[in-house]
């Protein structure tokens, strides 16, 4: 992952600086992530992220969207709290369906 911010405690990245080799993590509800995500992306819904947590990969850089960041900010704080290395992607889901239908991502 490269060209990362660190503003306080979260780390934010953008869809065109992942490396591909990220755990991908969707904060939506289940009735949103229904309605599309990223491909291979692992749902866990931001309120049941505390009682998950033993889900996720402990190695390895953990790549959080929701729909526009708010939910994912909150949930890259949880992470990092908990040891994780996270990192909030800007602009969520709604921007990586603007840049896919744009060609702008290749996944």
């Amino acid at each position: 992952m490269r060209s990362r911010a660190r503003t306080g405690t979260a780390r934010i990245t953008t869809w065109n600086h992942l490396s591909g080799k990220e755990y991908l993590l969707d904060v939506r509800s289940p009735a949103e992530f229904k309605k599309g995500s990223v491909p291979g992306a692992v749902n866990i819904p931001l309120d049941e992220l505390q009682r998950r947590i033993a889900e996720i990969p402990a190695e390895g850089a953990i790549a959080i969207f929701c729909l526009t960041g708010t939910r994912s900010c909150k949930a890259c704080g949880i992470l990092l709290q908990n040891g994780f290395t996270a990192y909030n992607v800007s602009g969520g889901y709604t921007l990586y369906r603007r840049m896919k239908e744009a060609g702008m991502l290749d996944y």
